[in-house]
């Protein structure tokens, strides 16, 4: 075989295996976006609403925690409230002291049926 006919094989192997390589790597903008899809967590790529709803229900037990504070109950009966709060969320004790039904002052002295 003649040696120029050995280097042009050689040389288009080089350049044909050589360009699939360079294909392969990436560019430093999609490098970028690969390392942006790698730090966020999996459940926010299927469910958005995730941290939107953890937030809504820390805001309903704040919410039900200042009731608890606000009644006039012992202390033993406040910690078992807010136990239950904490773990149980809906137990017999805590639905029955805050489905009472509860006015607050601005409420009771701005009466719409007293003002006609």
């Amino acid at each position: 075989m003649n040696p120029w006919n050995r280097i042009l094989f050689i040389l288009c192997l080089y350049l044909g295996f050589g360009a699939e390589l360079n294909a392969q790597d990436l560019t430093a903008q999609q490098k970028e976006r690969q390392a942006e899809k790698d730090r966020e967590p999996r459940l926010f790529v299927y469910d958005t609403t995730y941290l939107a709803s953890v937030q809504a229900e820390r805001a309903e037990i704040l919410r039900q925690k200042i009731l608890i504070d606000c009644l006039d109950i012992s202390d033993k009966k406040r910690d078992k409230l807010l136990r239950d709060l904490y773990r149980h969320k809906r137990s017999k004790r805590l639905n029955k002291i805050l489905l009472a039904t509860t006015t607050y002052e601005e409420e009771a002295a701005h009466d719409p049926d007293n003002d006609k």
